[in-house]
C-alpha cells in the first residue's frame, strides 16, 4: 500500500511543476509593457502559489538608475538580502535575478521541514530567469522608444532650424530675426527661458537683446558680465557649449541675478560665432532638473550660426547704408560747393572783366580812373584767392594733411597785429573796437599765421553782423579751470580767445548749424562761400583747443576758443608777421 501511495504524490507533485514550468515560459511575454511594480507583485504572487510559501519577496532593480521596487509578504528586506541570517525553524530559499543580482532578488520561505524540494528550488531559479528576462525585454523595449524618441526629437530641431533659416533668408530684420529665433528654441526644446545676450563693444558686458519666459522689464535693460563668473562670461571663456544640470550643485561660476531671480535650474549656452570676435551668447534654460542631450546642444548651436548669419549680414547692411548716405553727402557737398564758389566768383571774374574792357577800350581813360581800376582788380584777385585758400583748407582739414607751424607765440604781438588790421575796418563801419590783452600771459603754442586767420574771420563776421553804433570786443585772458592734457606737458593751461558783438544774435536752429561746411541761415544776409567758421574751428582743434559760440536772439554773439599754453621755459620766436585782412 505504501508503494502505490508515494508514487502518486511524486506523480501529483511532477504534474503540478509541469504545469508551473508552462505558466512561467509565458509569463515574459504577459509582462510586456508591465511597469516594474506590477512585475515584482506577480512573481511575488507566483512564488507563494507555487513553492506553497509562507513568504515571498521580489526586489527589481533598474541598473541605469539603481533605483529598486520590492514587493514582499512574510519576508523582511533584511532576510531576503543578507546572507548568514539565522531563520529560525522556517526553511528558506534566494536566488538572484541576474548573474550578479543586478536585476535584483527573489526568495522565500516555509515553516516546511524539506523546503526547499529540488523542484521548488528549480521553480525558484527559473522565475528568476523569467524575471530577468522580463526586464532585460523592457530595458530594451524602453531603449528602443527612446532612440526612436531621440529621432524624433531630432527631426523635429532639424525641421525647425531649417524653418528659421528661410525666414532669415526671406529678408527678416533682426529685431524680428531675434525675436522668432528665442521662439523657435522654446517651442522646440520645451524650454520655461531662452535668451539671446549680445556682447558689449567694450566686451566688458552681454546685454539681454532678447527672449522668452522673463519677467517683463528685463529684456532689454538686464546686463550680464562677460567675465568668467557668470554663466555666459564663462561659455565666452570656455569657447565652447556649456551645460548646466543643476544650478543649485554647480562649482564652475555663480549664476547671475537674471537665473537666479527666475529660479533656473538646469540650462545650455553655446556661442553666437564671428569672424573676429563673439557676437554673443544664446541659452535655454528649465526651471524644473533637466538634462540637455548632444542632440539640443547641436540644435542650439544650429540656431547660434542663424544668428551669426544675421548679425553679418545686419552689419554689412548698415555699413553699406553708412556708405551710401556718406557717398549722397558728399555729392551733396560737391554740388552746393560748386554752386557757392560758382556764385561766389561770379562778382569778382565780372568786375575783373569790365575794368579789362574799359581799359581795352580806344578811349583811354583818366590816370585816375585807370588806377582805380587797378584796384578794383586788385582786391577782385584777392578775393578769389581767398576763396581758392579756404577750399583748399576744407581738403586739408578732412584729409587730416594740414601742416601747422607750431611755436612759443606771444599773444599780445597777435592781438596788437589783429588790432591794427580791423581798428579802421570798425571805424569805417562806425563800430566802437575795444580790445582786452589781458595780464601776465603765457607764451601758447600756435601757428601765428593761422591763429591770425581764426581771429580775423572772427572779427571779420563780428563786424559785417553789427550795426552801426555797436561794440566788437576782442578779449583775451588765462583759461580758468581748462588744462590741456595728453598734449605736450600735462596740465600745463591754456589761454582764452574772446570775440564778442552786440549784433542781432542767432537762434539756436542757426546754432546747430553754425559750424556746418558751406552753411548759410536761412535768413540769409551772411554772404561769403559758408566755410570760415567750419575752417577756424578745424584750425583751433589742430592747436589741441575748441571753438564755441553764446549766443541768443537780440543779446549778440560771443565767440571764443583756447589755445594751449608753451611748455614752460620755451623761449618766444620773432615777432609775428602782418597778414592781409580777411
Amino acid at each position: 500500500m505504501g508503494g502505490p501511495t508515494s508514487l502518486s504524490v511524486q506523480d501529483r507533485d511532477l504534474r503540478a511543476c509541469v504545469r508551473d514550468l508552462v505558466a512561467l515560459s509565458s509569463m515574459p511575454a504577459w509582462w510586456i509593457g508591465r511597469s516594474r511594480s506590477a512585475i515584482a507583485e506577480s512573481a511575488r504572487d507566483l512564488l507563494l502559489s507555487m513553492l506553497r510559501a509562507d513568504g515571498a519577496y521580489v526586489r527589481v532593480r533598474d541598473p541605469k538608475t539603481d533605483h529598486s521596487i520590492v514587493a514582499t509578504f512574510g519576508i523582511t528586506a533584511k532576510q531576503a538580502e543578507e546572507a548568514g541570517q539565522d531563520w529560525g525553524p522556517q526553511g528558506f530559499a534566494r536566488w538572484p535575478i541576474g548573474l550578479d543580482a543586478e536585476l535584483g532578488r527573489l526568495a522565500a520561505c516555509s515553516s516546511r521541514h524539506d523546503f526547499p524540494t529540488e523542484i521548488e528550488l528549480l521553480l525558484l531559479q527559473v522565475t528568476a530567469n523569467q524575471v530577468a528576462v522580463a526586464l532585460r525585454y523592457a530595458a530594451l523595449l524602453a531603449s528602443h522608444e527612446q532612440m526612436e524618441g531621440l529621432l524624433d526629437a531630432r527631426a523635429t530641431q532639424q525641421a525647425a532650424a531649417a524653418r528659421l533659416g528661410v525666414r532669415i533668408i526671406a529678408g527678416m530684420g533682426i529685431g524680428e530675426v531675434l525675436a522668432e529665433a528665442v521662439k523657435v528654441v522654446t517651442e522646440t526644446l520645451h524650454a520655461d527661458y531662452c535668451e539671446v545676450l549680445e556682447l558689449a563693444e567694450d566686451g566688458e558686458s552681454l546685454l539681454l537683446e532678447a527672449g522668452t519666459g522673463w519677467r517683463t522689464g528685463w529684456v532689454g535693460s538686464t546686463r550680464v558680465s562677460s567675465g568668467p563668473e557668470s554663466h555666459v562670461g564663462y561659455t565666452l571663456t570656455l569657447a565652447e557649449p556649456v551645460i548646466v544640470a543643476d544650478m543649485g550643485q554647480e562649482t564652475r561660476f555663480s549664476p547671475s541675478p537674471l537665473l537666479s531671480e527666475h529660479d533656473v535650474r538646469s540650462g545650455v549656452t553655446v556661442i553666437i560665432h564671428n569672424r573676429t570676435r563673439p557676437y554673443g551668447v544664446l541659452g535655454a534654460h528649465t526651471r524644473e532638473h533637466r538634462v540637455f542631450t548632444p542632440d539640443d546642444v547641436h540644435f542650439l548651436q544650429s540656431v547660434a550660426n542663424l544668428l551669426a548669419g544675421a548679425f553679418q549680414r545686419h552689419h554689412a547692411e548698415d555699413e553699406r547704408e553708412g556708405l551710401l548716405q556718406q557717398t549722397q553727402r558728399a555729392v551733396a557737398s560737391r554740388d552746393r560747393a560748386v554752386g557757392i564758389v560758382s556764385h561766389d566768383l561770379r562778382t569778382p571774374l565780372s568786375t575783373i572783366q569790365i575794368c579789362a574792357e574799359a581799359l581795352l577800350d580806344p578811349v583811354a581813360p583818366p590816370m585816375s580812373g585807370i588806377r582805380n581800376m587797378a584796384q578794383l582788380i586788385q582786391r577782385s584777385t584777392g578775393w578769389m584767392q581767398q576763396i581758392v585758400q579756404d577750399l583748399l583748407d576744407r581738403a586739408s582739414l578732412d584729409a587730416g594733411t594740414l601742416a601747422l607751424e607750431l611755436e612759443p607765440t606771444a599773444v599780445a604781438e597777435v592781438v596788437d597785429v589783429v588790432q591794427g588790421m580791423f581798428a579802421p575796418v570798425a571805424e569805417e563801419h562806425a563800430l566802437e573796437l575795444v580790445v582786452d590783452k589781458g595780464v601776465d600771459l603765457p607764451l601758447i603754442d600756435a601757428d601765428p599765421r593761422r591763429l591770425l586767420q581764426v581771429l580775423s574771420n572772427l572779427l571779420s563776421n563780428a563786424v559785417k553782423f553789427t550795426p552801426a553804433g555797436g561794440r566788437v570786443v576782442l578779449s583775451v585772458e588765462k583759461a580758468v579751470g581748462d588744462s590741456v592734457v595728453g598734449h605736450g606737458a600735462p596740465g600745463r593751461g591754456s589761454v582764452r580767445f574772446a570775440v564778442r558783438d552786440t549784433g542781432p544774435g542767432m537762434p539756436p536752429e542757426d546754432v546747430a548749424h553754425i559750424f556746418d561746411w558751406f552753411w548759410h541761415s536761412p535768413k540769409g544776409g551772411g554772404g561769403g562761400t559758408g566755410l570760415g567758421l567750419a575752417i577756424a574751428k578745424g584750425l583751433i582743434e589742430a592747436h589741441h583747443g575748441s571753438l564755441r559760440v553764446e549766443t541768443a536772439p537780440g543779446q549778440g554773439s560771443t565767440f571764443w576758443f583756447t589755445v594751449p599754453a608753451a611748455m614752460p621755459g620755451s623761449a618766444q620766436l620773432p615777432a609775428v608777421p602782418p597778414s592781409p585782412a580777411a
